[in-house]
This record gives structure tokens, C-alpha cells and sequence, in this order.
């Protein structure tokens, strides 16, 4: 279901995926249909496309679940590798170890096919990979109308044989000459992380990644792309099983220009499910609260409610997705499929009415973090 009073108004829009097949055979939508909302692409077939992209959504979201321990397992068998070629440098200090990793074009390319060659013996990892090609074909073609099987092809290709990785690694020894550098502190009782530094050179180019964990309850992240500096700092004051709490500070520094700070203040109720965030900037706060949660068969995510200083803005947004749920009925939701003319006309019009002032309203950069926020939330810019 979708429900928003800044787009819809007090409608709630639903789906119902059972009926999805016969409702938009009839639909206003559907080409052919006559009306002012038909559509050129969505015919009969439209149903089964969608219907494939939901099963697809699952599939993969399901697949994330342990996706992490298998990619945690390669990183440590491709680090393994890398060590028996890189320059490395390690030595114990007041409780601490400290790690200095250097590596070059020639070093990288030796541990990806020393890596390559394991992951393709892992039948765990080949099943994986297998199940992910074909359920973003089979998403591919639904939305496409066409057979689509690039994704199987370039996994069958890269289990075939070492053609693939042959020709990554001749191109990252062709590629100009780069440096990879690592810096990193581990507590030497725990193995705990306190310090980690990225930094990837070519030429005048460099781009580089921290993060220090070495302060307790506290984190400094910092990303150098493309000559912008981004810096994160996050003191996290509660963490416990019901709540969780942080300040923060994000920082863009981009060459000459004037550089930008939003600052704010995160809290979390985990029982509750529901999250404030408060943003910063020249004096100014804004506030958004609302709910979160996101578990393998469902997801939620909602802003109730949005403040300018003590003033509310207009905006609230709701969107939730659960596998095999039944949708309400009516008429707790409108089903979009089956609406009418005249019950989506009023709707549509409101909608066209808030893009306009969600376009107008975002004005920062969509790829800073700053912009980010910014599309998420459109009524905080703070430059409108």
C-alpha cells in the first residue's frame, strides 16, 4: 500500500497481487481502454511482468541474508592472497598491531586469479551466483518483453573458464601505473578494528577512505572523491536493545567553494520501531519522525511527521511491503488497478501539484550526501 497526504490526499492506494491478472484486464489504465490514463505499454501482459518483479524483489532481498558471511569469506581468502604478493609491513605496539599493505597493478591481478580459482570450486557460491543471474534476467524480461539473459551468460562465462578473469587482470596490467595503499590499527587481545585508511593513487588522482573506530562510542568516517572531501562524525551516546541514540556531524569540503555542515541528532526506538532525525544547518532544524523496520519477509518505512523549527510542513509518506500478505479492503485502500475515472482524477491532480513542488523545492546536489537528503526528503531543503 501507498499513502501520502502530500501526494494522495487522504487516498490510500493498494495493489492486489491475486487479482493483479483479471483487475487489469479491465483497467483504465490498459491500452485500449479508451480513457484519459491509458497507457501504451501496459496491456495483458503487464500482470505477469509485475508479478515477476515482485517474486524477483524476494528472491533477491531473501538472498541478501547471508550474502555478507560469503562476501566476508572472500574478502579474507582474496586478502590471504594479496599478502603473499603485496609489500606488508606489521609490527606490535603498546597493545596494538599496526599494518602497512602496498600493492600495485602486477600484485592485484595475481591475487584475483588466485582468488577466482577458489570461488569457482565453492558450490555454495556457484549456486548463489546462479540464482541471481536468472532472477534479474527473468526481471529484465519481464520489464523488457524481450528473452534477456545477459546475467546468466556473464556468470556461465565466468565459471566456465578463466577467460574472464584473464582479461580483467590484462587490463589491470595494462591499465596506468596505481598504488593501493592500506594503513590499519587492530586492538591486538581482541582483534577489534581502531583504525583503518584507504588510499588508491594513479598519477595526480587520488582516492581515499577512513574510518577510526579507536574512540569508544565514536566514529569518524572521511571519503576524498574525485578532490571532495566528505567527513562523517557520529558519537553514538545510547546503544542498548531497546534504543539507540547518536549525534552527528557531516562536513563537504569542496575545493575553493564555501564548505557545508549539517549537524543533527539520530534516536531510534527499536521496540517501537520508530526513528527521529533531527538536521541542522545556519541556525536552522528541521525535524523528521517516523517508523522503520526491515526484516526478510517485510519492510517499513514512513515519515509521520516533518517540522520546520515548531512549524509543521506538509508532508508525510508511508510505504510498506510484505511477502504473501493479504491487502486490505476496501475501503481501508483504493485499488489503483480497478479505480475509476472519476475517483482518480482529484488524486492525479494533487499528485501533479506536489511533484511540481518537490521538483521546485530540491535544489542541492543528488550525488552529495547533503542531496541525498534532499530527494528523501524534499520539504527540508534547506536552500529552497
Amino acid at each position: 500500500m501507498l499513502t501520502s497526504d502530500a501526494l494522495l490526499g487522504s487516498t490510500t492506494l493498494g495493489v492486489d497481487f491475486n487479482t493483479l491478472k483479471n483487475d487489469i484486464s479491465h483497467s483504465i489504465f490498459i491500452n485500449g481502454s479508451g480513457t484519459a490514463y491509458a497507457e501504451e505499454k501496459i496491456n495483458e501482459s503487464t500482470a505477469a511482468a509485475i508479478l515477476t518483479w515482485v517474486d524477483g524483489f524476494y528472491t533477491l532481498f531473501g538472498a541478501l541474508e547471508d550474502t555478507p558471511d560469503m562476501l566476508d569469506k572472500y574478502v579474507e581468502i582474496f586478502l590471504k592472497n594479496l599478502t603473499e604478493y603485496a609489500g606488508i609491513s606489521r609490527y606490535s605496539e603498546k597493545g596494538k598491531v599496526k599494518v602497512y599493505l602496498s600493492v600495485d597493478n602486477t600484485m592485484l591481478s595475481r591475487a584475483l586469479r588466485d582468488t577466482w580459482a577458489t570461488a569457482v570450486k565453492d558450490k555454495t557460491l556457484v549456486r548463489r551466483a546462479r540464482e541471481v543471474a536468472r532472477t534479474r534476467d527473468a526481471m529484465q524480461s519481464a520489464l523488457s518483453g524481450v528473452v534477456y539473459s545477459e546475467w546468466t551468460n556473464k556468470v556461465e562465462a565466468w565459471l566456465a573458464n578463466s577467460a574472464e578473469i584473464e582479461a580483467l587482470c590484462a587490463k589491470i596490467d595494462a591499465a596506468d601505473p596505481f598504488t593501493f595503499e592500506l594503513n590499519a590499527t587492530v586492538k591486538k587481545l581482541t582483534g577489534k578494528l581502531l583504525y583503518l585508511d584507504l588510499t588508491h593513487r594513479s598519477g595526480e588522482d587520488a582516492t581515499a577512505f577512513s574510518i577510526d573506530l579507536s574512540a569508544k562510542d565514536h566514529l569518524e568516517l572521511s571519503f576524498l572523491v574525485e578532490g571532495v572531501k566528505h567527513s562523517l562524525s557520529v558519537a553514538v551516546e545510547k546503544d542498548s536493545w531497546r534504543t539507540f541514540t547518536a549525534d552527528y556531524t557531516y562536513h563537504r569540503a569542496l575545493g575553493d567553494a564555501a564548505p557545508k555542515t549539517v549537524s543533527g541528532r539520530f534516536d531510534l526506538l527499536k521496540k517501537e520501531d520508530t526513528y527521529t532525525l533531527t538536521l541542522g544547518k545556519n541556525g536552522a532544524v528541521k525535524t523528521v519522525s517516523g517508523r522503520f523496520s526491515c526484516e526478510n519477509d517485510a519492510f517499513v518505512f514512513a515519515i509521520d511527521s516533518v517540522k520546520s523549527g515548531d512549524a509543521s510542513v506538509d508532508f508525510k509518506f508511508s510505504l510498506s511491503m510484505k511477502e504473501k500478505a493479504e491487502m486490505a479492503p476496501a475501503p481501508h485502500y483504493v485499488n489503483l488497478v480497478t479505480v475509476t475515472e472519476q475517483r482518480i482524477a482529484p488524486v492525479a491532480e494533487r499528485a501533479k501539484a506536489a511533484k511540481a513542488t518537490f521538483l521546485e523545492a530540491v535544489e542541492l546536489d543528488a550525488f552529495t550526501t547533503e542531496g541525498i537528503f534532499a530527494y528523501l526528503i524534499a520539504p527540508l531543503s534547506f536552500e529552497s
